[in-house]
């Protein structure tokens, strides 16, 4: 059996004009504060690195280079920790198979709470 998939159709938008210019200058502002953030942390990291790297004698190339390998390889690892973990879960919608799991459902049971309250640790 095939299944045909349809892309929702994005010439025709429930939302004004003026709302959709908005979310574009809040997107344009954002990634620009973040490009920002992030160069002033590079200057920084690379710098503190290079003073490092010379206070413990390197001098030259091996200088210069050393920061951007640590950064490098620093990088390098949260992408491979990234890539090992799980997939986030859908978030819920209204053509939920299952609506149940996304809290539209009844909700739990309530614990017991005893009348002397929650447990206590012991004080030491």
């Amino acid at each position: 059996m095939t299944a045909l998939v349809l892309a929702p159709d994005t010439r025709f938008s429930c939302e004004p004009a003026a709302a959709a210019g908005v979310d574009r200058a809040i997107r344009v502002s954002t990634a620009i504060a973040v490009l920002a953030v992030a160069g002033v942390a590079a200057y920084v990291s690379y710098w503190h690195a290079y003073a490092v790297v010379c206070a413990h004698g390197e001098t030259g190339v091996t200088a210069r280079l050393e920061p951007a390998t640590i950064d490098g390889f620093a990088s390098s690892m949260v992408n491979l920790y990234a890539a090992r973990q799980p997939a986030p879960p859908a978030p819920c919608s209204v053509k939920s198979p299952a609506p149940a799991a996304c809290g539209s459902g009844p909700p739990p049971a309530a614990l017991p709470v005893s009348p002397a309250g929650p447990p206590r640790s012991p004080e030491w």
